[in-house]
């Protein structure tokens, strides 16, 4: 599903290719290639902005109109997703899921979880594990 979703917005910016200026598409490729590459690790806008050659306030602002979302949204986004990629797929731990998707603790990962999806992680699990 993170390959599909990723597969997805590629789709998107291939379809729109025509609409955006070569430097707006050169932002979006360099944003989603970071937030993929590091989601697992602590990220900072600073690092972000570094990435795009900008300030942080700049980058703050380009993440926001490309994405409709802060940037500490789009990296929590990627975890979560890759969250339910591992809670589906994996034998891992739930302590070990939330560090490798880059959450600091199992109990920020529940939070963030129920917060996005409306449920807690070992319940989507089994949701999904019984379809």
């Amino acid at each position: 599903a993170l390959m599909c979703a990723f597969a997805k917005r590629l789709e998107t910016l291939i379809t729109l290719e025509n609409e955006w200026a070569p430097a707006h598409k050169e932002r979006i490729w360099i944003i989603e290639n970071f937030v993929g590459r590091r989601f697992a690790h602590p990220v900072s806008l600073a690092e972000i902005a570094k990435e795009l050659g900008t300030s942080s306030s700049r980058a703050r602002h380009i993440v926001k109109e490309i994405f409709g979302v802060s940037f500490t949204q789009l990296v929590k986004k990627q975890r979560l997703a890759h969250a339910k990629q591992l809670l589906l797929f994996s034998n891992l731990s739930i302590p070990d899921k939330a560090e490798n998707c880059g959450f600091g603790d199992t109990s920020n990962f529940h939070k963030s979880f129920r917060q996005t999806e409306g449920t807690t992680p070992n319940r989507f699990r089994q949701q999904y594990q019984t379809v």
